[in-house]
């Protein structure tokens, strides 16, 4: 749950760190559990509001997935296509993770700093070329293509007490305490 994410992130930290040492687990077959290790510690963080580490984790993690393709590469069998698709998939997915943290501190800053913008309307904003804000930009320059790009504002969305689009769960039943 949310209370315990603070107590689990030295846990979940210690658990990739095994995972980082240990040869025989640096093989491509074993990056998706690596790879939910490091989202895990950032969600994590982002639950006990520190997106600033969960920044740090996710781009540390990034890292040691582009060291680990760096070795694959230089091995003497070369990169298989499934691992291909491994590494990719788990850029993305740790990708998402630094860009929800980047989007989420740049939209903290104190009221004092801020001034009042003039928002252009729908119409006039249609006609802006992309991108059209520094989101949409920080969206181009991280993922390319249009899949990975909705899946990091929609992770961005999550649990910010915005409602979860995709989301799909049965309505509550009502009941008669409701009715009153």
């Amino acid at each position: 749950g949310l209370g315990c994410s603070g107590r689990l992130i030295p846990f979940l930290s210690w658990a990739a760190l095994c995972m980082e040492t240990s040869v025989p687990l640096m093989a491509a077959r074993h990056l998706p559990l690596r790879t939910s290790l490091y989202i895990a510690v950032c969600q994590c963080y982002h639950d006990v509001k520190q997106p600033l580490l969960a920044e740090k984790f996710a781009r540390q993690a990034l890292a040691k997935v582009t060291e680990l393709v760096d070795m694959e590469r230089q091995s003497s069998d070369g990169m298989s296509t499934a691992s291909e698709l491994a590494f990719k998939d788990a850029a993305i997915r740790i990708a998402v993770m630094v860009f929800k943290s980047s989007v989420l501190e740049c939209r903290k800053k104190t009221k004092s700093i801020l001034r009042p913008k003039v928002r252009p309307g729908v119409r006039e904003l249609l006609q802006l070329p992309a991108p059209r804000s520094p989101t949409e930009r920080l969206l181009g320059e991280m993922f390319v293509g249009r899949a990975a790009q909705l899946l990091a504002v929609l992770e961005a969305l999550r649990g910010r007490g915005c409602r979860r689009p995709l989301e799909q769960a049965p309505p509550n039943p009502v009941t008669e305490l409701d009715q009153d």
